[in-house]
């Protein structure tokens, strides 16, 4: 089965404004990592073993190697449309992850913590939490 970049932005957009909630990975609630999870499941493909563990509110390095032992296809630092961005706030290390809806400028959608729910973010802009793009990955069942 292959989905579609507009398929996963337009799944994902629908989250917008769903609040946030650790460990959430529903209409319900959602954390940055449930996000995907959740467009995912709606689109028919789960990512195998992203979910199988809890895992800790603070990052503990292990994020990128979970993002790849669940399947998902590196794509470096260009991300496309639906890819899985992965991001940190600095100092430290990978610790978030949103969707791309807009390659130029960068717009990620992203649980977020601070505002408690799910918002649509401009990378790069001022008065914006700085953060810096890592690598993007995307499903597997991405169609190029």
């Amino acid at each position: 089965m292959m989905i579609g970049r507009d398929e996963i932005v337009a799944t994902a957009l629908a989250f917008n404004g769903v609040p946030f909630r650790h460990g959430g990975r529903d209409r319900a609630g959602l954390d940055c990592v449930g996000l995907p999870i959740a467009v995912a499941r709606e689109l028919g493909a789960v990512p195998k073993d992203l979910d199988a563990a809890p895992y800790p509110r603070d990052p503990d390095g292990t994020l990128l190697a979970r993002m790849r032992a669940a399947g998902l296809r590196p794509r470096g630092s260009r991300p496309a449309l639906g890819s899985v961005l992965v991001f940190c706030f600095p100092p430290g290390p990978a610790r978030h992850v949103g969707i791309v809806v807009s390659v130029n400028p960068l717009d990620v959608i992203h649980a977020d913590n601070g505002r408690g729910r799910v918002v649509v973010l401009r990378l790069g802009m001022p008065g914006a939490r700085r953060s810096f793009p890592l690598t993007a990955f995307d499903f597997a069942e991405v169609g190029e």
